[in-house]
């Protein structure tokens, strides 16, 4: 799974509410962790803020082939 918001949506709370109902579902299937596989683009701010706020904490940084740290 990979959640999106296409540029002209975001800020409109769309990210956070998929990412609240993944997280609601994880917890019905008695889920306890979740992990972002591939996360998120280290210059991304605002979805690592989104995720912050939601409670993930970073695990550690890779490179993508083309060099963009994420």
């Amino acid at each position: 799974m990979a959640p999106s918001v296409a540029d002209a949506y975001q800020g409109q709370g769309l990210g956070r509410l998929l990412m609240e109902r993944t997280i609601e579902l994880a917890r019905r299937l008695g889920r306890r962790r979740m992990l972002l596989l591939g996360g998120a683009q280290a210059d991304n701010a605002r979805a690592i803020a989104l995720y912050r706020r939601l409670g993930f904490t970073a695990a550690g940084r890779f490179e993508q082939p083309r060099g963009a740290p994420n």
